[in-house]
């Protein structure tokens, strides 16, 4: 049996109207197009639908059986209508992200909010991970986008460089350097030092450059994550150089952070899927970052 979908339009209009003229004027087509797909779709059915009499139309016991299956279908339908509808305007989804914890801890929680002010129904949900197995992720097609600092290419997914900072040093609010501008390695010369893990590559040019300035540093802690260094030199622990997305997330009362000479780059990337088409969202996200960005006295 072959029924299609304008047939049904009309059998449900004329039960909603009970006159084949108001059915007409519901779907915007001709009383006798209305009457036609009606015949139609009797034929296919294989029985009556209406009874006919004095130019009025009463429903068989079969067509009240029938319209209700097409009535639950419809909804169907409209609720899907309504749902498609949503997704255009912005009223659906959700946006996956994936971040190293730089960006991941504080940063990109007020990145959404800021987003959410403009899309306050999509739905958030951040991976904090490091930044190889950000990529992973992203290899993997998990997650619409994702952040991270990375030398490498992989095929599977396109990195594109987000913004260029260099690093900064972070200092307890009582330290004796805290009043200057700017610091220079060789101010940190017999300083207490929070150096970073072995596992971040930004330890080793870290490294040379002191060294290559004949500096000393007295190491008292080594920190997985910039964000626990910035903890120890709240606590007054000693001093750290740290990207500054960390540190503005730390300057309070008890921490302050300055520019730092030499300037050791620090790469933040964005991260696609390649073979994973982009979410609408996330271009309004990535607007909402910058605008974020901007914001930040350290990032300028």
């Amino acid at each position: 049996m072959r029924l299609n979908h304008r047939q049904l339009e009309a059998f449900r209009a004329i039960m909603q109207t009970g006159m084949v003229t108001r059915a007409a004027d519901v779907l915007n087509v001709t009383q006798p197009a209305i009457s036609r797909l009606l015949a139609d779709l009797e034929y296919a059915v294989g029985f009556a639908l209406f009874e006919r009499a004095k130019g009025r139309l009463t429903p068989t016991a079969e067509a009240r059986l029938l319209y209700d299956e097409v009535e639950r279908s419809f909804s169907g339908l409209e609720k899907i209508g309504r749902f498609a509808e949503g997704i255009r305007n912005f009223e659906q989804g959700s946006l996956s992200v994936a971040s190293m914890p730089a960006m991941a801890l504080s940063f990109l929680p007020r990145v959404f909010k800021r987003f959410s002010e403009s899309y306050p129904k999509v739905g958030f949900k951040l991976l904090t991970l490091s930044s190889p197995e950000v990529l992973e992720t992203l290899t993997t097609q998990q997650v619409d986008i994702g952040f991270a600092v990375l030398s490498v290419e992989h095929a599977a997914v396109r990195i594109e460089p987000l913004f260029e900072a260099s690093l900064c040093c972070v200092l307890p609010a009582d330290h004796r350097l805290a009043a200057r501008e700017l610091l220079r390695v060789e101010d940190l010369e017999g300083e207490n030092f929070i150096t970073l893990g072995p596992e971040l590559g930004i330890r080793m040019q870290i490294n040379r450059m002191f060294e290559e300035a004949g500096v000393s540093r007295r190491l008292v802690v080594e920190a997985q994550l910039s964000a626990t260094a910035c903890a120890f030199v709240r606590e007054g622990v000693g001093v750290a150089l740290v990207d500054p997305v960390t540190a503005s997330q730390f300057v309070s009362t008890n921490l302050v952070a300055r520019r730092f000479e030499p300037a050791i780059p620090y790469q933040y990337s964005v991260i696609f899927p390649s073979h994973r088409p982009r979410s609408r969202l996330v271009d309004p996200f990535l607007e909402a970052l910058r605008q974020a960005l901007a914001e930040s006295p350290l990032i300028q």
